[in-house]
């Protein structure tokens, strides 16, 4: 079983996949490897705290990660 982490607990080197399923004839997956992760704002009404994952994304990844303080990622 692959270990699971909050986004935010995410260190440089660590590995994660991306997967692209917008176009049903294709489905591209990519390993990411961590470069860095900063909080980057805090929700108005929320309050959750948002934190962004930058890495080594593939083109067809547009935007880094963004993720609440309490989302999870499986890290391989």
């Amino acid at each position: 079983m692959a270990e699971t982490k909050l986004y935010r607990n995410l260190k440089a080197g660590d590995k994660f996949v991306v997967h692209d399923n917008t176009d049903p004839k294709k489905h591209r997956t990519a390993v990411v490897t961590v470069s860095g992760v900063r909080e980057i704002a805090r929700g108005f009404i929320s309050h959750k705290r948002q934190w962004e994952v930058s890495g080594d994304y593939p083109w067809w990844f547009v935007h880094a990660i963004i993720a609440y303080s309490t989302d999870k990622v499986e890290v391989l």
